[in-house]
């Protein structure tokens, strides 16, 4: 037995959404060039320091008991 399907209604019948508000390709593109991003100011260069006045922590590989290698962290 067949049985009818109902059809779902044409997108003409239905309410429009208030949620989303799509925009027209067609608009966007017809307004011409946008305007241009504003570039970043270059951040000033900061001092060099030569000598580090903290102590820097280096990973570096040593051999355990076993011949191993192991990562070990030293300060410097």
């Amino acid at each position: 037995m067949a049985r009818e399907v109902s059809k779902a209604p044409s997108s003409a019948t239905r309410p429009p959404t208030t949620r989303r508000r799509r925009r027209p390709a067609r608009a966007l593109s017809t307004t011409g060039q946008l305007s241009p991003s504003p570039v970043p100011q270059q951040r000033e260069a900061p001092e060099a320091e030569t000598i580090s006045t903290r102590p820097r922590l280096n990973w570096v590989l040593a051999p355990d008991a076993t011949g191993r290698m192991r990562p070990e962290a030293r300060w410097r």
